[in-house]
């Protein structure tokens, strides 16, 4: 059950860059983001798998973002986007309170195992 459907409201918070090409991107970049918290709430994609592919969608919209607000993008490790992705997930399952607290219950669970089990590891050190 998908639950990101909604289109994001784009503010241009500049003019420093074209409305269109920073629109765009951060669509792009946003669209990319729900498709995996829906991934993710429908169980088809791990935490830390998801983690990974957020990290490549955010650099879809970090350059334009950057430009734009220039406030520089910085390197998050796993563990912090897992628990960004948990936050997400939390945020779009608002309207299903028993179904957020489960699956993101569940997305605690398998980020604990998968920092027990030593496999995480920084963005930086790839």
């Amino acid at each position: 059950m998908s639950v990101l459907t909604e289109e994001p409201a784009v503010l241009i918070p500049s003019k420093r860059m074209e409305p269109k090409p920073l629109r765009s991107a951060v669509l792009m970049g946003l669209s990319e983001k729900k498709s995996i918290i829906n991934q993710v709430i429908d169980g088809q994609i791990k935490v830390w798998e998801a983690a990974d592919r957020f990290r490549v969608a955010q650099s879809h919209t970090s350059a334009c973002m950057e430009r734009t607000t220039g406030v520089p993008n910085r390197v998050i490790d796993t563990e912090l986007l897992c628990r960004t992705i948990i936050g997400w997930v939390d945020l779009a399952l608002r309207d299903h309170p028993e179904r957020a607290e489960f699956i993101t219950s569940k997305l605690e669970n398998e980020l604990a195992t998968y920092l027990h089990s030593g496999k995480s590891r920084r963005q930086a050190d790839r």
